[in-house]
């Protein structure tokens, strides 16, 4: 079951989002996100923590709610339509089990990382050792204030393909873990099946599973396969794949 994490400091909801009602009409760049997952990378090494890796839809989905936030001129945790971040990250792509969202407004991308470290919410979702990847939204308002969202996920999934072939289903792609970090134990279960990669090339990226299509599975249909590591004697569910019968 997918459970969030949230957090917001009313420290950050008195900064007032003047000028929200006109709002840049960019997307949060590349180079926008490379900045800020460095600046929190810096801080979360520096506390001798593994660094994140960046998730292209998590930054979709918090460059989405950046930008409804600016419109309404509050910082929420809640989509207009009532979503929480773990709804609004999995409807962008993302396939963790878990994820966290912080929340600011300020002058500058350093003064929001600033009072995230100073509120303990913030603080202990940004330091959050279960968290894996990264992404972020920003959106500039006229006056110049900067609303920032960060949601952070478990996922250790990336790169996702999946073929039907002659009755074999193959399930590829990369596992993520930090550098100097031996890699996790993995493994899929599809139905009550526990399903273990097969071997590996020297030197290869991807993780392929290989596995007979159950006889319940039907051209179009969509099925759930759950993405496990196991990591000092524990095993954990991290991703929740659903994905289309070719």
């Amino acid at each position: 079951m997918m459970r969030g994490v949230f957090a917001i400091s009313l420290v950050l909801v008195s900064d007032v989002l003047s000028g929200a009602s006109k709002l840049s009409d960019s997307n949060t760049s590349a180079n926008e996100i490379k900045a800020v997952l460095d600046a929190v990378n810096s801080i979360r090494t520096g506390k001798e923590l593994h660094a994140l890796a960046h998730e292209e839809p998590a930054s979709l989905a918090a460059t989405l709610h950046a930008k409804e936030l600016a419109e309404r001129n509050l910082l929420s945790h809640r989509s207009l339509n009532g979503e929480r971040v773990v709804e609004r990250y999995r409807f962008a792509g993302g396939t963790g089990t878990m994820a966290g969202e912080n929340l600011g407004a300020g002058d500058s991308i350093e003064s929001i990382l600033l009072a995230w470290m100073k509120s303990s919410s913030h603080s202990s979702n940004l330091l959050n050792s279960e968290w894996y990847n990264a992404g972020f939204g920003q959106v500039r308002t006229e006056s110049g204030r900067i609303i920032l969202v960060a949601i952070f996920s478990n996922s250790r999934w990336k790169n996702s393909s999946f073929e039907v072939n002659r009755g074999i289903a193959i399930l590829s792609g990369e596992l993520i873990y930090p550098e100097g970090i031996r890699p996790p134990t993995v493994f899929i279960r599809v139905g009550d099946n526990a399903i273990n990669p097969a071997p590996m090339e020297p030197g290869a990226k991807q993780t392929k599973f290989s596995f007979p299509i159950p006889q319940s599975w039907r051209i179009g249909s969509m099925v759930p396969i759950l993405f496990s590591v196991v990591e000092s004697g524990v095993a954990r569910q991290v991703d929740l794949l659903l994905l289309e019968v070719p």
